[in-house]
């Protein structure tokens, strides 16, 4: 599956990421500098609170700083 990357944010301003892709139950390797361009800690903290926004528990493992691994959990609605 190819997902579509963002392009790079304009300065001063925060991109906008497809969180419903990435949030959608299925393991991504996001990839610094291609997926996304804040440090790996930023970058958590905005897909835990996407995740929050939309109810959904989520596992991130940022321990390589050229990659966040992330794992949504879906809901069971």
């Amino acid at each position: 599956m190819t997902i579509a990357h963002p392009s790079p944010p304009e300065p001063g301003r925060v991109p906008t990421y497809p969180w419903a892709e990435w949030l959608n139950g299925r393991e991504w390797t996001l990839t610094r500098g291609r997926d996304y361009w804040d440090e790996n800690k930023i970058m958590a903290r905005r897909i835990r609170g996407a995740a929050n926004n939309l109810r959904i528990p989520v596992v991130i493992d940022d321990s390589d700083s050229r990659f966040l691994r992330v794992k949504a959990m879906p809901r069971g609605d």
